[in-house]
């Protein structure tokens, strides 16, 4: 098969077009799915060994969002004949998961617990004023060369793949769209998630260390070193069946209150750059 003739002629087939928008959908689901799987799906799994609250809160539904604005900026940029407002369907789409990553752990997330666990609703303290648009900003401008990326490549990569009939032909597009966008979302990630989750899991590393070595003659040092009197007020109430959320920051993103629920009775952490310094009960 000649495949330089059969590329160039696409246009006058309409099975081929068709092939070629729903490819170029299957490249933006592609590309939405590896965001969300490299920003939220690290941190769900990492957050579920550190008895996060909800774990996967972020990742459900942020991969949803993003597969379906993949999705649709794939098929419209296969669809529109000139290049450019496909081009703008695909930065309509970094907007979205400029978003995304800091409305899900700033504004969606809590709104999500607070409904499930109303008791946590008044233990929130989630003031972004300006931060939020600064955050957006700021992802936007570390995603958008990825995204660009993307749309420009997706022509040149989607219109041989429909023509190939070998399986590696086929798949490569998708390979590439993916790790284009996994490094995206690892470097936006490390804004606003990774350090809410860098919080949590330091906190949790500290309460199960306090867990395992009570009753024992433990080195100072060590204890010293895994922050153990941050826990002296609320240890006799610490168990194993715990559930950490944040509960506040400040503007920097350095100091978190980690809240922790410990049975019937809540503990407000502040943590500071990943250490642990005080834990106190929440009043009823």
């Amino acid at each position: 098969m000649n495949t330089n003739k059969n590329s160039v002629e696409w246009r006058t087939r309409p099975e081929i077009i068709r092939q070629i928008r729903q490819y170029g959908m299957v490249y933006g689901l592609a590309a939405g799915f590896a965001f969300a799987a490299a920003s939220w799906g690290v941190d769900g799994y990492l957050l579920r060994l550190s008895h996060g609250y909800l774990p996967w809160t972020n990742f459900l539904i942020g991969v949803i969002l993003c597969m379906l604005g993949g999705a649709a900026a794939g098929w419209l940029r296969a669809w529109m004949q000139h290049p450019l407002p496909g081009m703008l369907a695909w930065l309509v789409f970094g907007i979205l998961v400029a978003w995304l990553t800091a409305g899900l752990p700033l504004v969606i997330a809590p709104r999500v617990v607070s409904i499930l666990e109303p008791a946590l609703a008044g233990m929130l303290e989630y003031e972004t004023k300006g931060q939020f648009i600064w955050f957006v900003t700021v992802a936007l401008i570390w995603i958008t060369p990825f995204i660009v990326i993307l749309g420009l490549l997706q022509s040149a990569l989607v219109e041989p793949a429909v023509f190939s009939t070998a399986l590696y032909g086929k798949v490569v597009p998708i390979l590439v769209c993916t790790l284009v966008m996994g490094i995206g979302a690892v470097i936006s990630n490390s804004l606003v998630s990774s350090r809410f989750r860098e919080a949590i899991v330091a906190m949790d590393e500290t309460i199960q260390f306090v867990l395992e070595n009570q009753g024992r003659e433990v080195d100072p040092q060590l204890r010293r070193k895994m922050f153990a009197a941050s826990l002296r007020q609320v240890e006799p109430f610490l168990t194993e069946n715990r559930r950490l959320f944040i509960g506040g920051f400040d503007e920097e993103l350095g100091i978190f209150q980690v809240l922790v629920r410990m049975e019937d009775k809540w503990a407000r952490c502040t943590v500071v750059y990943n250490q642990p310094t005080l834990c106190k009960l929440v009043e009823e």
